[in-house]
């Protein structure tokens, strides 16, 4: 985002108003009865010089704002928004108030700022959602002023040891539900000896006690080695952070958030040592409470409660109160009982007015703060924020500043020096496989990735090994629900087994393992050698309810050396066990096989009574026949589903390979400000739009145009189509010219028709004797109207025949003229009409 000079800023920030100059003005005596009433405690920081060099109020540099983004109406979105865009900037003179404070949006135009200024710029968004926040005026810890976490647990490790402060209403209750006590079965009972698990238990709680001191003696002579020196300072560094009370946008209880690091610290933290007062945009509170014993620990944030903070500006009622000012319409008690009443109205009226003046908080100076969405996006100065934790580094990357489409990256460190290398946990976001996670462990080797949906493969995880590769390696890849055609969810690799998991299948199928064997060194080409001989397919089936249990196949095993072919059903709710059947191979004789015979059949029947398919005497030898005949096609088509799954994962690998190397981001479409291809394309829609309305309005102005649009609008006319375009326009004018003329000549017979009526009567009324003067003086008048009218009539239309002739003889020329008629030959239009 570009600055701004001062001399581009606008004039409320050079200059202040009267009522500017009021409240500056009623600071400063504030300040001077404070420094009298507590001359031991620091002078409020009320007024602050501000980029301009004018002297403002404090409370005026908020401005509460919101910006039209989702992540931005929620506190932590915030917080987290603020300290990744502007950079924290230490005070030189942490024992005293910065001489100058700019606007909040002057630090978001230069992406930098000290604690104040960034608190204002988080506080001011805080208010502009809703929530109940202020900025704290008070003392931190030397780590804390100076933004050193380096002895800090890093923020994004520790998520689940968050204080319960920041848990909203309803979260909080969902958690007591989740915590509910609930019925379960009694253990059995134990025969186990409770003295010999006594005296075991204790031999356990020995060595723990022991490895527990002798962890904590290492833990504090580590700690006592890198403890900071102590400071000398302690307890005066002032530092500004901001405050979010309970009640409003359903938080449930108050906590701090560090505008710094955008992290959210509990009330009993001791990282603050004192805190002298809090403000907003509203009001500024003196803190009444003592902070020497306990810091900010046992502090109450009820600003209503004037025994604990001293507000500067209250209400109306509760100030006359205070000072002992008559409300309006009321006469003092002290008040000259001779004084006129004018008088004591315009007294009170002046008191009232000065009392408003004095009283009264000015509205804020600053401009509203806006970032536009390249800049959102951005977020971090130069694209790229590097924070240290305790044996963890922290990167962030602005949206599309790096080239993989890293976000965020944690790196996590066995060492306290940040060298020895633990584990890698990256966030990406716009990558065109749809990556969004991969946690790298450098410890075991461990590689996971996590992908976001819209992938042609539907992966969801791809789990797999740093130092080893192949297809036969170990890895395991989870797949979305109903992402794929054959419902698969996951497949477990290693080099002599492969496991896969299914749900929601038509034929039941919910899992499928398969071990192989190791390959014998054969020569001839590489392709011929590719897959792995198959030793075992193992298939489990889930319960179809339709179907009786001793019927329903539960599992099914096929041996590859032998032959032989295992199939279990379902067992009942009081079995244990299950049927059972085994099919050996039928052995070769002379090249071909043998038939099947009941020898080679082994059946285990959990009730011997059951007429269960497979449990009870076989039908007939032809039944027999078409079980094994079926089941011999399963092998086969579960073996060739096993070669497509190993197909499936070498063809993934190489996509995937081939995805990192072309690797590409995505920019959506309504993002104007880079996609340049969306937007290049929208210009010429709008072009093309732009002509083809030009084009429309010049044609509609063409006196042909609804004539040719009837024909299909030709490029060029031939004889006919130029003769009936020709008589259809001579055609259309005379018809215009007797609608014309039959209008007036209607009107005219209307108006000669209510002539004679008015005759007709005046005669009648004549003869009666009924007619009175202001009647026939009316009758005049209306007969005056009537004879103007249809003079004015017969007129119209002599003109209109006369001016039809010159109309017909226009048109004649005008169509001569046109060269898209110059295919209409002489005497063409009379054949036309005839024609018709």
């Amino acid at each position: 985002m570009a600055s701004k000079g001062v001399v581009e800023l606008p004039d409320s920030y050079k200059s202040n108003t009267a009522k500017e100059e009021a409240a500056v003005e009623q600071a400063r005596a504030f300040r001077a009865q404070y420094g009298i009433m507590f001359a031991d405690r620091t002078v409020p920081f009320l007024l602050p010089v501000n980029e301009c060099g004018v002297v403002k109020h404090i409370c005026t540099f908020m401005r509460p704002s919101r910006m039209p983004y989702n992540d931005m109406y929620y506190f932590d979105g915030i917080a987290e928004f603020v300290a990744s865009y502007i950079t924290y900037e230490p005070m030189e003179d942490p024992l005293h108030e910065p001489k100058t404070l700019r606007a909040p949006m002057t630090a978001l135009r230069t992406q930098s700022g000290n604690c104040y200024e960034m608190s204002m710029t988080l506080c001011s968004l805080l208010v502009g959602v809703g929530y109940d926040a202020y900025c704290v005026l008070g003392y931190a810890d030397k780590c804390v002023t100076t933004m050193d976490e380096t002895t800090e647990d890093c923020p994004q490790l520790s998520e689940k040891d968050k204080p319960s402060a920041f848990v909203t209403i309803d979260s909080a209750r969902k958690e007591k539900e989740r915590h509910a006590i609930s019925f379960s079965m009694r253990a059995p009972k134990s025969l186990r000896s409770r003295y010999l698990k006594m005296m075991e238990q204790r031999v356990v709680d020995t060595d723990a006690a022991e490895k527990k001191k002798i962890a904590d003696e290492e833990a504090a002579k580590l700690a006592k080695k890198n403890a900071p020196p102590a400071d000398t300072f302690r307890a005066c560094r002032l530092h500004c952070w901001v405050l979010v009370l309970h009640g409003k946008r359903e938080v449930a209880s108050s906590f701090f958030i560090e505008a710094s690091t955008g992290q959210c610290v509990s009330l009993d933290t001791e990282r603050y040592l004192g805190i002298e007062a809090i403000f907003n945009h509203a009001n500024y509170w003196i803190n009444m409470q003592d902070c020497g014993a306990h810091g900010v620990k046992e502090l109450i944030y009820d600003v209503g409660d004037f025994a604990l903070w001293e507000a500067m500006y209250s209400m109306e009622s509760e100030t006359a109160q205070m000072l002992k000012i008559p409300a309006a319409g009321t006469t003092s008690a002290v008040m000259d009982e001779e004084e006129d009443e004018d008088d004591k109205q315009d007294k009170e009226a002046e008191e009232d007015a000065e009392l408003a003046r004095i009283l009264e908080l000015p509205p804020s100076w600053v401009e509203p703060i806006e970032i536009n969405r390249l800049d959102y996006d951005t977020r971090c100065p130069n694209g790229r924020k590097t924070v240290l934790y305790k044996k963890v580094k922290s990167e962030q990357y602005g949206l599309y500043s790096n080239k993989l489409g890293l976000v965020d990256r944690l790196i996590l460190y066995s060492d306290p020096t940040w060298k020895v290398e633990r584990e890698i946990r990256e966030k990406y976001r716009q990558r065109s496989d749809k990556m969004k996670e991969r946690v790298i462990d450098k410890e075991t080797k461990d590689v996971k990735e996590m992908f976001e949906r819209g992938r042609k493969d539907a992966m969801k995880e791809h789990s797999f090994k740093l130092d080893e590769s192949g297809p036969e390696a170990h890895r395991v890849m989870t797949y979305y629900k109903r992402g794929r055609l054959d419902d698969l969810l996951q497949r477990e690799l290693s080099p002599m087994r492969m496991v896969e998991h299914y749900e929601g299948r038509l034929d039941r199928l919910c899992k499928r393992v398969v071990d192989f064997t190791a390959r014998t060194k054969k020569f001839g080409p590489a392709s011929e050698g590719k897959y792995r001989p198959i030793a075992k397919i193992e298939e489990y089936f889930e319960r179809n309810d339709k179907v009786e249990p001793g019927v329903d196949v539960h599992r099914r095993r096929f041996y590859m050396h032998n032959g032989r072919i295992l199939i279990k059903f379902h067992h009942t709710a009081t079995d244990v066990s299950c049927n059972e059947i085994v099919f050996s191979q039928p052995k070769e004789t002379d090249g071909s096989m043998t038939a099947l015979s009941a020898d080679m059949i082994e059946e285990y029947k959990v009730v011997p009574e059951a007429k269960a398919k497979g449990s009870g005497q076989w039908k007939s030898r032809l039944e027999m026949h078409r079980t094994y005949s079926e089941l011999v096609e399963a092998r086969e088509n579960s073996q060739k589903t096993v070669r497509e799954s190993e197909d499936d994962v070498a063809a993934g690998l190489r996509t995937r390979e081939e995805e990192q190397a072309k690797l590409e981001l995505e920019i959506s479409m309504y993002d104007s400000s880079r996609n340049h291809e969306a937007k290049k394309q929208r210009q010429e829609l709008e072009m093309q739009r732009e002509a083809a309305i030009l084009l429309r309005k010049e044609k509609e102005k063409d006196y042909l145009y609804p004539y040719l649009i009837r024909m299909g609008n030709p490029d060029t006319l031939n004889a006919m189509q130029a003769a009936q375009i020709r008589y259809e326009c001579t055609k259309g004018l005379q018809a215009r010219l007797e609608q014309q003329a039959t209008l007036m000549q209607e009107k005219f017979r209307k108006e000669a028709r209510e002539l004679m009526r008015k005759q007709k009567q005046f005669q009648e009324e004549e003869k009666s004797g009924a007619r009175s003067q202001e009647a026939a003086m009316q009758y005049k008048e209306e007969c005056d109207a009537l004879n103007y009218r249809i003079g004015i009539l017969q007129r119209r239309l002599v003109r209109h025949k006369e001016m039809a002739v010159k109309k017909f003889a226009d048109l004649e020329a005008k169509l001569d003229r046109d060269g898209r008629l110059r295919a209409c030959k002489p005497g063409a239009v009379e054949m036309h009409a005839k024609a018709l």
